[in-house]
């Protein structure tokens, strides 16, 4: 019983004594830094986790005192230039916020906060915006046309999709040529005008769309071809449309 006591004591006193030297150690590394002279910078340091593509709060970022060797590159000094912002990647407590971890609300890398609620950005390829060219921005509305063999094995149009947003145009300059643009309701040649030549033509167009759109429009790309009309934003309404094919086009 007594040996038992014994061992429980020196147990219990090598616990203690690997925890004072932990505590003596630590102190001793904090007086060495204090007093090596090296100047502090005061950088912005995450208190706590951030998902990518968040906007950061004042509560998820503070001001930490950093010895300048151990100052990450591009490290931001200022809360003003964070809070408010979004976070680029996922950030961890403790870490240093750099510039590159940091975008804007219009930046491609917070794209995906840019796409409403329950809908998706869907691509189109550049055959089918030939309708609408330069003519169309983010933020337009559009209905989407397909061109397909129907049943019976004749060509039909028909009115796919009405009232779509468009979240993102990718344009190019237009080289040669002539470009259309709008002018007192009519279309002009842009060699009338020099400084039209360089205009830009639409590439491809990214369009807000439900899950079950995209299925239909992915469908439709795959099986005819698509087009684009360009609608007035106002005009929210959606039309009956027939589908025309070659018995009833006049």
């Amino acid at each position: 019983m007594a040996r038992r006591s014994y061992l429980f004591l020196f147990l219990i006193s090598l616990v203690l004594a690997i925890l004072t030297a932990l505590v003596i150690a630590k102190e001793m590394k904090a007086w060495k830094h204090a007093n090596t002279g090296e100047k502090q910078i005061q950088v912005v340091t995450v208190v706590q986790t951030v998902p990518a593509h968040q906007v950061i709060n004042a509560n998820d970022v503070t001001l930490k005192g950093v010895a300048a060797s151990a100052v990450g590159p591009g490290a931001l000094r200022q809360l003003s230039n964070v809070v408010g912002m979004y976070a680029a990647t996922t950030w961890v407590p403790g870490q240093q916020v750099l510039a590159g971890m940091v975008t804007s609300k219009t930046s491609s890398q917070s794209f995906p906060l840019q796409i409403p609620q329950g809908k998706r950005a869907f691509t189109v390829p550049d055959t089918a915006v030939v309708g609408v060219d330069h003519l169309v921005s983010p933020g337009d509305h559009v209905d989407v046309l397909v061109s397909y063999k129907n049943k019976t094995g004749q060509s039909q149009v028909k009115t796919l999709l009405q009232d779509i947003v468009v979240l993102y145009a990718d344009t190019g300059p237009v080289t040669g040529g002539s470009v259309a643009t709008a002018s007192s309701g009519s279309a002009k040649k842009a060699g009338q005008n020099a400084s039209q030549s360089q205009a830009n033509q639409v590439d491809t167009l990214t369009l807000a769309v439900t899950p079950q759109q995209a299925n239909e429009l992915d469908y439709a790309i795959a099986n005819g071809q698509i087009h684009l009309s360009l609608r007035n934003p106002k005009d929210t309404g959606k039309s009956a449309v027939t589908a025309v094919n070659p018995s009833n086009f006049h």
